[in-house]
């Protein structure tokens, strides 16, 4: 059987009297996709805080592929693998999607502080990118549609309910299988 690649344990933050988040307990296995669902004041954000080291837990654990890592700071869980990314969408929308992925994985390696780095003649970036937006399932946007279009298709389809989900607890799973490699 495959070990959890995170498992939460009791998982508890508390502000004085009140308590936002109260003993999670949850397994994310290889492969896996979860959504933390629920209403507004119901403690994703301070769960999403905890995790990636941001916050510090009131009580329980978190374990990243067996090593534990509650309370270190967020630069050190990044580096491991776990980040929280904000709603602020910093895209460019005078690039298209491909472009601006390629600028994250620039930054990412190390070529974006490199003097006269452009991202478009490297090709090694060019085709990760490819293969993320493959990944994704949208690597068809990667030239004809740009990140403003992108947004405003996104924006359409939750319009005409292509987005629209239930609430129907505060942990909903999808299996998200991943069988290239």
């Amino acid at each position: 059987m495959t070990n959890p690649v995170l498992t939460i344990a009791n998982l508890t933050k508390r502000f004085g009297g009140v308590t936002a988040v109260s003993d999670i307990n949850l397994d994310v296995m290889p492969k896996e996709t979860i959504a933390i669902i629920g209403p507004n004041g119901a403690g994703k954000t301070t769960f999403y805080n905890m995790v990636s080291g941001r916050m510090q837990p009131t009580e329980g654990t978190i374990m990243l592929d067996g090593k534990d890592i509650t309370g270190l700071p967020p630069h050190k869980i990044s580096r491991l693998g776990v980040s929280r990314s904000f709603q602020i969408n910093n895209i460019f929308p005078e690039m298209t999607v491909q472009e601006n992925v390629e600028v994250v994985l620039s930054a990412y390696h190390g070529h974006s502080r490199k003097l006269f780095n452009i991202a478009s003649r490297n090709t090694a970036i060019q085709h990760e990118a490819v293969g993320f937006l493959k990944r994704l399932g949208i690597d068809s946007l990667k030239a004809t549609c740009r990140s403003d279009q992108l947004r405003r298709q996104a924006i359409a389809g939750d319009r005409h309910g292509a987005g629209n989900t239930t609430q129907a607890g505060t942990a909903g799973r999808a299996n998200s299988r991943d069988d290239s490699g």
